[in-house]
């Protein structure tokens, strides 16, 4: 019993480190992505593409502006 609260303990500190690196990584890609290709440079996930992705899949906990540039 011990060692299953212990296994979900490390299950639980690795998703929400997982968690949260996607997070952090979908809100820099969307505040960034559009300024970046606006920029001239081609940012694979930048753009309407990201935000769109993040609106749909609802990982980032902050609510969203549209910042569709593209």
């Amino acid at each position: 019993m011990i060692f299953l609260i212990f296994i979900s303990k490390i299950g639980f500190c690795c998703y929400s480190m997982f968690y949260f690196q996607i997070t952090a990584y979908k809100l820099f890609v969307f505040q960034f992505g559009p300024l970046i290709s606006a920029a001239g440079f081609r940012f694979p996930w930048g753009g309407r593409w990201a935000s769109s992705t993040v609106r749909v899949s609802g990982v980032s906990p902050v609510p969203l502006l549209p910042l569709d540039v593209e």
